[in-house]
């Protein structure tokens, strides 16, 4: 599993600090697309990003905080699995 703990930029992504801002899941489909990222508090999804796919977000350990897409329609099993800092799920209103 990849950790990357500085900021750090791609295509998918960009991290600032403690906060992963995940663009897309199109350079990154495979499983623990971005699993095992040190120190992620906050996970910021693009607007436009419509499912979560299986296993994506697996042990980031510090997460503690998602914003979702307005238009999220489906979260796939195990996308968040064992972020065991999560406190707080907030959806948006539709």
């Amino acid at each position: 599993m990849k950790r990357i703990n500085a900021n750090h930029s791609t295509n998918s992504y960009h991290r600032k600090d403690d906060v992963l801002y995940i663009h897309d899941f199109e350079d990154r489909p495979d499983y623990y697309a971005f699993g095992g990222f040190d120190g992620i508090r906050k996970v910021v999804f693009a607007e436009d990003i419509r499912v979560i796919p299986q296993n994506s977000i697996q042990f980031c350990r510090d997460l503690e905080e998602i914003v979702w897409p307005k238009d999220v329609r489906v979260i796939e099993r195990d996308s968040f699995m064992d972020c065991r800092s999560l406190k707080e799920i907030r959806f948006p209103v539709l």
